[in-house]
């Protein structure tokens, strides 16, 4: 039996014999004619021509949760804190995953979800999504069939120019926000400046996404 806890790199093939399973462990056993079962320890088993395999254990604490992602084609969320085993007959993989933390009420996600209402279109079988907003303060954990939207915004590079792309985020702050940019112009006669831009930027929450934009300093070196 050992101290140590077994994990899924721990696989025999047992003509007759026994195996304790240990609290904190579980295992999978298939017999002489392919049948599995998950025994989840403490367990003593006694085995004939069979097959064990010991199971990844997986743990979510209470600011995380777990996707399983089934061999059938489903998915389920679970949240922390608690703990999996990983069964090779059952799960295609299963993944521990962060919580999206919103810390404030300016803290906004925009959510996809599928709408069972609309029809799917034909040929596809792909149904409509509806677009909903999840505001803070919240420990935010996405349904299977949930998409929570990525903005890729430009942003701040080297030497305080603007990149396209360079900001991708889920979180939108809708809070009062003060940053600066660098960007190059030419005036009318080829003279060439840097102007420093320092905007204050309010994102409105009950309208659609937008960004007003107010510029009290300006500075052209």
């Amino acid at each position: 039996m050992g101290l140590e806890f077994r994990t899924g790199n721990y696989h025999q093939n047992i003509r007759i014999g026994k195996r304790t399973i240990k609290e904190g462990e579980a295992a999978a056993i298939w017999n002489m004619v392919g049948k599995q079962r998950e025994i989840i320890g403490p367990a003593r088993v006694w085995m004939f021509w069979s097959t064990i395999r010991f199971l990844d254990q997986h743990v979510a604490s209470p600011q995380q949760y777990i996707i399983i992602q089934f061999k059938d084609g489903h998915s389920e969320h679970l949240n922390g804190p608690t703990l999996i085993y990983r069964n090779p007959v059952l799960h295609m993989s299963v993944t521990v995953c962060d919580a999206i933390q919103l810390l404030s009420s300016t803290d906004v996600l925009v959510v996809y979800r599928a709408a069972p209402d609309m029809p799917r279109s034909a040929g596809t079988g792909a149904g409509g999504l509806t677009r909903t907003r999840v505001t803070g303060p919240a420990s935010y954990v996405p349904a299977p069939g949930e998409v929570v939207h990525s903005f890729l915004w430009s942003g701040k590079g080297e030497g305080g120019n603007v990149v396209k792309g360079a900001n991708k985020f889920q979180i939108l702050r809708t809070g009062p926000q003060r940053w600066a940019l660098n960007i190059r112009v030419i005036t009318a006669d080829k003279a060439s400046a840097t102007v420093q831009v320092s905007p204050n930027t309010r994102h409105a929450r009950h309208s659609p996404i937008s960004c007003p934009i107010r510029c009290p300093a300006t500075r052209i070196r």
